[in-house]
C-alpha cells in the first residue's frame, strides 16, 4: 500500500476520543499527543490535528445548503461514520 504524503488538516471532531479511536483503528494513525481539546495523530508524512468543536451550527450554513450529505462530512461526526 502506498503510503500518505505530507499533510497537516486541522480538523474540528465532537469528540476527540472517538476520532482518535477512529482514525487509529481504521487508517492506521499514532496518535501524537491527546487531551480533551486537542489530538494529533499521524501516519506516514500525513499529520492531523483534531479539535474539540462544540459549535453544531454547520447544517445551517448557506454555503452547505444543498450539498449532497456524502460530499460533507462534517468530522466532527467521525463518530457516527459507520465502517
Amino acid at each position: 500500500m502506498a503510503g500518505l504524503g505530507r499533510t497537516i488538516p486541522a480538523l474540528p471532531v465532537r469528540s476527540i476520543a472517538t476520532a482518535v479511536e477512529y482514525l487509529r483503528d481504521r487508517f492506521g494513525f499514532t496518535p501524537l499527543h491527546v487531551d480533551d481539546g486537542l489530538a494529533v495523530l499521524q501516519r506516514d508524512d500525513a499529520r492531523i490535528h483534531l479539535w474539540q468543536a462544540a459549535d453544531r451550527s454547520w447544517p445551517e450554513r448557506e454555503d452547505l445548503r444543498g450539498r449532497q450529505p456524502d460530499r460533507v462530512l462534517p468530522l466532527g461526526a467521525l463518530s457516527a461514520v459507520s465502517t
